[in-house]
């Protein structure tokens, strides 16, 4: 597991594994993370935002934090980056000479990126099977509406979706159609899913007030959320996800 924490300075990339003690992967010394980081589909990678000399820049490592290189140098990125389901390429929400939108990374390819999408988006996520992408459109007031494109930037259908601020970080759930996000006031929220193919919605969760979730993700079978909570300190919860 990959989580965001701080010695008392800036948030950096920590990694727990059953039985060993955490390991620190990049430091925030070396430039706040800005978002959750996103391991490639075989694990060998992990891509990240990080603040460094008052830019946010994408950054790829080894899945040891070795082999840290910069990617995409000529964009200023927005939220966190998403692999494509192969694993050949992030999409990431940036902005290029004052323009935004979603752009395509080749992490292997020295080449510029390539705007898939024009206007504002940020949280970029793909569908297990590649079809499409959901990101968080234009806030309106304190709600934002889900948007999702295909993978050369064509507009594809999804059930209307409204979200209130606080809840931009949403993640499919393996092999299915299904959108998990958080739904509620910015000190209420609860965890829901919503089956993009007939719109069905259903609560998870039944929290208490102020209970502010800060991210979050979904294992890989499906069966289970980890999320952090922020009240006087943050802390990882490990909840079970019933079916």
């Amino acid at each position: 597991m990959l989580y965001l924490s701080s010695k008392g300075g800036d948030d950096g990339i920590h990694k727990l594994v059953d039985g060993e003690p955490p390991e620190e992967l990049w430091s925030g010394s070396l430039g706040r993370v800005v978002a959750g980081p996103a391991i490639s589909p075989d694990g060998r990678s992990i891509a990240f935002t990080a603040q460094k000399g008052g830019r946010n820049r994408l950054y790829l490592m080894n899945s040891d934090g070795t082999g840290v290189t910069q990617l995409a140098k000529s964009l200023e990125v927005r939220g966190a980056p998403s692999w494509s389901p192969g694993g050949g390429w992030l999409t990431i929400a940036a902005g290029e000479k004052e323009e935004e939108g979603l752009f395509k990374v080749v992490p292997l390819n020295e080449g510029p990126a390539i705007e898939l999408i024009h206007g504002p988006a940020l949280n970029p996520v793909w569908s297990p099977d590649g079809q499409f992408v959901v990101y968080a459109g234009v806030e309106i007031g304190t709600r934002f509406s889900l948007k999702a494109a295909t993978a050369d930037g064509q507009p594809y259908p999804i059930p209307e979706i409204t979200l209130s601020r606080g809840s931009s970080r949403f993640a499919f759930l393996p092999n299915q159609q299904v959108l998990v996000v958080m739904e509620g006031e910015f000190w209420h929220k609860n965890f829901w899913s919503i089956d993009l193919t007939n719109g069905k919605r259903r609560q998870l969760t039944n929290f208490d007030t102020e209970y502010l979730i800060s991210d979050f993700d979904i294992f890989p079978d499906g069966k289970q959320i980890i999320f952090g909570r922020l009240k006087e300190r943050s802390n990882v919860i490990l909840i079970d996800f019933l079916h």
